[in-house]
């Protein structure tokens, strides 16, 4: 079987890994982890988990638009958040809700924290 790797020339080139991968007929996609890195591959946002969840959404969403998806295709996400405040573990959610909500009709339900 033969897996077609997605190295995204849009977004940063630096990293040691593919962004996406296809499998034949495109049936299944597994996406690398998405990171709040720029085009210079910069993290951006440093201390602010929404700018960071958004740019990591929005390259996301690049990588399944190069291997020809959205995200109203996507069936699971796990989210790692780093901070040391209750508070900012569901500030993340924001910016994936409404990039989902602008392509899929599903409610993405909030986990209690």
């Amino acid at each position: 079987m033969t897996i077609n790797l997605v190295r995204s020339g849009r977004l940063y080139e630096g990293v040691p890994y593919a962004y996406a991968s296809v499998t034949p007929q495109g049936s299944l996609i597994f996406t690398a982890g998405a990171c709040p890195l720029d085009e210079r591959g910069e993290v951006v946002g440093v201390g602010d988990v929404r700018a960071q969840a958004s740019l990591a959404v929005a390259n996301l969403a690049t990588a399944l638009a190069e291997s020809r998806a959205t995200l109203a295709d996507v069936l699971k996400t796990t989210v790692f958040v780093a901070s040391a405040e209750r508070a900012g573990l569901g500030r993340h959610q924001c910016g994936l809700r409404r990039a989902r909500r602008a392509e899929h009709p599903a409610r993405c339900d909030r986990a209690r924290l």
